[in-house]
């Protein structure tokens, strides 16, 4: 399979998107575009081909068609079937493919840190799809707000990408977990910006915290908390890229009730501050 990476300093440049609902015997057109689509199928089953490579997507699976590349529906669809989809272009320069059977060959085929970067398999499925719906349902309404080159757009749909690679990057293997552990993980991605703790996870499924505990990091290789922290952080940088934001904003939206809390665990996990971070990626930007 194909996985596209790309330096996730840079802004993704939102086109359009939209939801499709069609009756069954859907066929998907055939063609070939000069920019990205992203593919989240809700109901029925999508039957398309990317150059010789045939996919069956199914309810809560995706599938990335790449620019450059002859994509076309192979075979009528065998019941309604309803997708979110969006289009968007990339920054071409630190762009590449890799071809690997799963993401650790795809990391070790890098030969970088991906902890910057987006990684978007061809294909797959999603084991926490409630978080990617909202992030594609905000997504959606705010295209019916804002002119198609607002940058919240272009932040909001760069926010969704890096939720798929952050995903595959600090949880390789999801799809095996057991459902409980899903389920943590599914909680902790939609209230990253309550206050959260093993206590209060535990509570809430039924657990004892220290069984939780030792539970989430046989399967995860991470404690409670580190995964806590790494989720807020990813969307921290995400929200660092609007200058607008004050950090102290930041990092009550991310769900650090203190500032300093929030710039120490940033650095700890990012080995430099957010205000740095910031100023990285406002020299990475496209046309600066």
């Amino acid at each position: 399979m194909l996985y596209l990476t790309l330096d996730a300093r840079q802004l993704l440049q939102y086109r359009d998107s939209g939801r499709l609902y069609r009756d069954s015997g859907f066929v998907h057109p055939h063609r070939m575009l000069n920019y990205y689509v992203l593919i989240v199928v809700h109901k029925g089953e999508l039957y398309i081909a990317q150059e010789d490579r045939h996919y069956i997507v199914r309810p809560n699976q995706f599938i990335i068609l790449f620019a450059g590349m002859e994509h076309y529906g192979y075979a009528p669809s065998l019941s309604q079937i309803s997708y979110d989809w969006v289009h968007f272009s990339l920054p071409s320069d630190t762009m590449k493919y890799i071809e690997a059977e799963n993401v650790q060959e795809c990391q070790m085929k890098a030969m970088t840190s991906l902890t910057e970067t987006y990684l978007m398999p061809e294909f797959g499925s999603l084991a926490i799809a409630n978080r990617i719906t909202a992030l594609f349902t905000q997504l959606i309404d705010a295209s019916r707000r804002y002119p198609p080159q607002s940058l919240l757009l272009h932040y909001s749909l760069s926010q969704l990408i890096l939720h798929f690679s952050y995903i595959l990057l600090f949880t390789p293997g999801i799809d095996r977990f057991p459902p409980h552990i899903i389920s943590v993980i599914d909680y902790i991605s939609t209230h990253y910006d309550s206050p959260l703790s093993v206590k209060s996870i535990a509570d809430r499924f039924h657990y004892n915290p220290d069984y939780l505990s030792t539970v989430f990091k046989r399967h995860t290789g991470q404690t409670l908390i580190s995964y806590i922290n790494r989720v807020r952080i990813e969307i921290a940088k995400t929200i660092l890229y609007n200058p607008e934001i004050h950090i102290k904003e930041i990092a009550s939206l991310c769900g650090f009730s203190d500032e300093k809390y929030f710039m120490k665990t940033f650095k700890r996990y990012m080995g430099i501050t957010p205000m740095e971070y910031r100023k990285t990626f406002s020299r990475k930007r496209p046309g600066h």
